[in-house]
């Protein structure tokens, strides 16, 4: 039988690669929640929030990009650059995280500055094997990042039953296991594109892809603000046990983040291809068939869990965290209307109309936020909940208002030229 027949159909392999690499992520969450309390999970929840604001950095200013701008992201040249870029970034990323994590270590505030020193210590080489994944994509070759995350998965869960097994269950611990994964999955991404380790950190790639790159992380922060910056404001109003408790009903849902990513692997390159061949009227048709894919996927999951999810919260995490259990179905409801816009949230990227979503984004934060704080003071975390449904119901609607219209003028543009 031939290597072309042995390949796994692309579709299958993105999504058993976000399977694996979702479930890395949340099986840590699960790992602190069950065996160190809910306090310690919404200490580590915390930390967690900077690693998506410093991972979701580097995509939009280097992966993304990349992708959508260069003909061959796998040629050695291209890769051994980036990768001098990613390093770069993780350091101007990582050290002041790991400043504030060894300030808060000794002011006595362990809880908080253990998770973040012990993040610091480990973004270099997550960032490394995110973009290894980023490249596999780009080139059409998810069976190349599902191998990658299974050896980041195998080394991460053989650590943690080693932590297991001597007792030592602390948050830090835990993510020094997900680093060490992570680690071996950017040394195994060396073997499989056959190239050679860089030298150090340079900025060359990231200022060559800025003028598109300042637009897509714009992009990322105002939806960060929207989407995912509640959170915060919420940490600081509900006890730490509380924000465990939020941060565990919000990893029940983890497997949502496979559908959404699995669709984003696949459709960021396809929309890009859609444009290439078909110019802007096909953008918006594989946008249309994209958020049907996706959300049929996405909309099947969320009713799941919102039957079964109260229920299933306290046989994953635990006894201390039933009384979490209402929040499932609230946050299930946002994960489903989230992705009614999913297909202009990705076509929006490659049709170059990014600046206008990001003033909206801006916009919607500066309500939000105040909102959720109001809200969750008032309702407690059933606010917080129901004060993101709202948000998501709001973006879902920007995202059409400048998509729609965007594509179109974009299209005549086009036709007129």
């Amino acid at each position: 039988m031939s290597g072309r027949a042995l390949r796994i159909p692309p579709a299958a392999a993105s999504v058993a690669d976000q399977m694996v690499s979702s479930g890395s992520n949340v099986l840590v969450s699960v790992a602190i929640g069950r065996f160190a309390g809910a306090t310690e999970l919404g200490s580590y929840a915390l930390a967690l929030l900077v690693w998506l604001a410093i991972i979701g950095v580097q995509r939009a200013v280097l992966s993304e990009p990349l992708i959508i701008l260069e003909a061959d992201p796998a040629n050695p040249v291209v890769i051994r650059r980036a990768l001098g870029s990613a390093f770069a970034l993780a350091l101007l990323l990582a050290v002041p995280v790991g400043v504030v994590g060894v300030v808060l270590l000794a002011a006595s505030a362990d809880a908080l500055g253990g998770p973040l020193a012990a993040f610091a210590c480990v973004v270099p080489v997550l960032l490394g094997q995110d973009l290894w994944r980023a490249i596999a994509f780009g080139v059409h070759r998810p069976e190349r990042a599902l191998a990658n995350d299974v050896v980041f998965a195998a080394v991460q869960v053989t650590l943690m039953v080693v932590l297991l097994v001597n007792d030592w269950t602390s948050a830090p611990w835990f993510v020094l296991a997900w680093g060490a994964g992570a680690a071996a999955g950017w040394a195994y991404g060396f073997v499989q594109f056959r190239v050679l380790p860089v030298a150090g950190p340079n900025l060359d790639v990231l200022r060559r892809l800025w003028p598109t790159s300042r637009w897509l992380l714009w992009d990322f922060l105002t939806l960060f603000g929207a989407g995912e910056a509640y959170l915060a404001v919420v940490a600081t109003i509900v006890t730490a046990a509380e924000f465990g408790g939020l941060r565990a009903a919000e990893s029940l849902l983890g497997p949502s983040a496979v559908i959404l990513l699995s669709g984003g692997n696949v459709g960021l390159p396809g929309s890009a291809r859609a444009v290439r061949h078909g110019g802007h009227a096909a953008l918006a048709r594989y946008s249309r068939s994209l958020t049907l894919a996706v959300g049929a996927a996405q909309w099947t999951f969320c009713a799941v869990m919102a039957a079964i999810g109260p229920w299933l919260l306290g046989e994953i995490y635990g006894p201390e965290f039933e009384r979490f259990g209402y929040l499932v179905p609230i946050l299930a409801l946002r994960h489903a209307i989230s992705v009614t816009a999913f297909g202009p949230s990705i076509g929006i990227k490659v049709a170059g109309i990014v600046r206008e979503t990001f003033r909206a984004r801006l916009a919607l934060t500066a309500v939000a936020l105040p909102a959720t704080a109001v809200a969750t003071a008032r309702f407690g975390l059933a606010g917080a909940a129901w004060a993101s449904v709202v948000s998501a119901l709001v973006l879902a609607f920007v995202l059409y208002l400048v998509f729609v219209p965007g594509v179109a003028r974009a299209a005549a543009a086009t036709a007129a030229t």
